[in-house]
């Protein structure tokens, strides 16, 4: 198994420890916190009661008697989850020969990472790469895709919105302003209620989707819009926040994944995560193996997804 990090060059003059790690892009502190809604206490799977709305059950009284009228349906909905593991190893020698040598430990304890700027190095690398792919994980999860084994591991919600008849699908074109466009096909079918509301819904959109509402705003040039791009506040489309998720993209290109292009509108309450720890990787095992003399990282947990109610989900690709 390859170190967790390895040289490519060699250094002769001095470093910054700062500079040491490549910025990426990290979900919020916790996992999914924001809005999702997280079950830290899943064991293998949890079951949840739903009880679809009763509604138009008053009518006219017109003589004695009782005559019920008015149902709504109680179904389930299964939160099934799958263990995951990181597993990392470091070994001293990769900066035998280069100015990282100066942080390793003296005499026999070379070997011994723990408590060394690499180590740390590693360690936040390691707890960032989990949240990051477990967001991922959340969303394009996908027992199918064999050939892309980060992904097969259980379906996200974008492959369940596919095969869900209850959740609104659309389309998004590909040339002038298609982001508006499909804005406004989600929120009028929000409005003549093909589309369950709930005030506290917003669209997440990938980058693309984002960027081609900022031009249409900057184009059309309202007083208002202009004053809240220059303040630098989050689009909004009728009154929703509109949310540019920037990790669906790199997910996109780096695993290469179709449907650049992708709209998901709903309240983020209704998006369920199964785990059986709030955050992890921060119960991860960091030990040295004094006869293989390597330094091991290693985290358990366990993951998977669920929504409550279809119906309140639109989901546009393209």
């Amino acid at each position: 198994m390859a170190n967790a990090i390895e040289i490519i060059e060699t250094w002769n003059s001095d470093y910054v420890a700062e500079l040491f790690i490549e910025p990426a892009i990290d979900t919020e502190q916790g996992l999914f916190a924001g809005g999702y809604t997280v079950d830290a206490l899943v064991n293998k799977s949890k079951t949840f009661y739903v009880n679809s709305e009763l509604k138009y059950i008053t009518k006219k009284k017109d003589t004695c008697g009782f005559t019920p009228y008015g149902t709504s349906d109680l179904t389930e909905v299964t939160l099934s989850t799958q263990p995951m593991a990181i597993n990392l190893e470091q070994c001293a020698s990769e900066f035998f020969d280069t100015v990282f040598k100066r942080s390793l430990k003296k005499g026999t304890g070379v070997y011994d990472l723990e408590g060394t700027v690499i180590m740390d190095a590693v360690v936040t690398n390691a707890q960032r790469a989990i949240k990051n792919d477990a967001f991922t994980l959340a969303w394009f999860g996908d027992t199918s895709l064999a050939s892309t084994a980060f992904l097969s591991p259980i379906d996200g919600w974008f492959k369940k919105f596919e095969n869900d008849a209850d959740v609104n699908k659309y389309s998004i074109g590909s040339t002038g302003d298609f982001a508006l466009e499909a804005l406004r096909t989600i929120s009028d079918a929000v409005e003549t209620s093909i589309i369950e509301q709930d005030d506290s819904s917003v669209y997440l959109v990938s980058r693309s989707v984002y960027q081609n509402l900022l031009k249409t705003y900057e184009a059309l040039g309202t007083d208002v819009g202009l004053t809240r791009l220059n303040d630098g506040h989050d689009l909004m489309f009728r009154g929703v926040p509109v949310i540019k998720q920037n990790i669906w993209d790199k997910a996109i290109s780096d695993l290469s994944l179709s449907n650049s292009k992708r709209i998901f509108y709903g309240p983020l309450a209704n998006l369920m995560v199964g785990t059986d720890i709030a955050n992890p990787g921060n119960d991860a095992m960091l030990f040295l193996d004094h006869l293989e003399e390597k330094t091991y990282f290693k985290a358990n947990f366990d993951l998977g997804v669920q929504y409550t109610f279809g119906s309140k989900i639109a989901y546009a690709r393209g």
